[in-house]
């Protein structure tokens, strides 16, 4: 398959209407060769179909009516020397643009067949769910649709009210640091905690332990910051 061109790079070739057919067809130079009469082995560099579509061999009457009739066009148009255009594209473009949205859209389509097909086999249990989905019409996925997005809003919801940490300003700055493991992995701070909690007949959490020691050393970084501003 030949990449895409602009008007400019097509307008560069002897026949640009022939050139953009090519790239917005999708055919390939095999193809292409094979309507020529060139054979049905041509390679995608082979010398005898470039040579002609850069104008280096002369193309034959006989060879451009079988790429009329693979694009199924006026000969007229595909061999003229003027790149047809509507607007900014190439005719080409909107001759062939239904089909490769067509095309677009199968692309996606299989590789999200795959991407299920891997999730199955993985997620057995999702199996049920997408035998009863293929059996929905669109109202139907819609309504679903807008269900599931829903119910995933209010478990998200739920998540963050059940999260201690997203209660208030003080607590989301707390769930930024991670104290924890900074106090229970220094063994020195460990058995001056246990001392103080021994001291006193209390036990307290570790994690409130740890939000305690992170807010007193938020303020102590603060009024040093404070102080040398001073």
């Amino acid at each position: 398959m030949i990449m895409k061109m602009t008007n400019e790079e097509l307008k560069k070739y002897p026949f640009p209407n022939l050139m953009a057919e090519i790239c917005e067809s999708g055919y390939s130079i095999c193809t292409i060769g094979d309507h020529m009469g060139l054979g049905s082995h041509c390679q995608e560099d082979d010398p005898e179909v470039w040579g002609r579509l850069r104008g280096d061999i002369e193309l034959s009457a006989h060879e451009a009516i079988g790429l009329v009739c693979l694009f199924n066009c006026t000969y007229e148009y595909l061999v003229s020397s003027e790149l047809s255009v509507v607007g900014e594209k190439s005719v080409a473009y909107y001759r062939w643009y239904d089909s490769n949205l067509e095309r677009e859209y199968d692309i996606k389509a299989s590789d999200l067949g795959y991407k299920i097909l891997a999730e199955l086999r993985e997620k057995p249990y999702m199996y049920e769910f997408m035998k009863m989905a293929i059996g929905l019409n669109e109202g139907e996925i819609k309504a679903a649709t807008k269900m599931l997005t829903e119910l995933n809003s209010r478990m998200m919801s739920d998540i963050i009210k059940s999260n201690p940490y997203e209660k208030n300003e003080t607590m989301r700055i707390l769930g930024k640091q991670c104290a924890i493991e900074t106090i229970w992995s220094n063994d020195k701070l460990k058995k001056q905690i246990d001392d103080i909690q021994e001291a006193k007949s209390i036990h307290i959490p570790p994690e409130i332990i740890s939000d305690f020691f992170m807010l007193g050393y938020i303020h102590g970084k603060r009024i040093e910051r404070a102080r040398r501003k001073k």
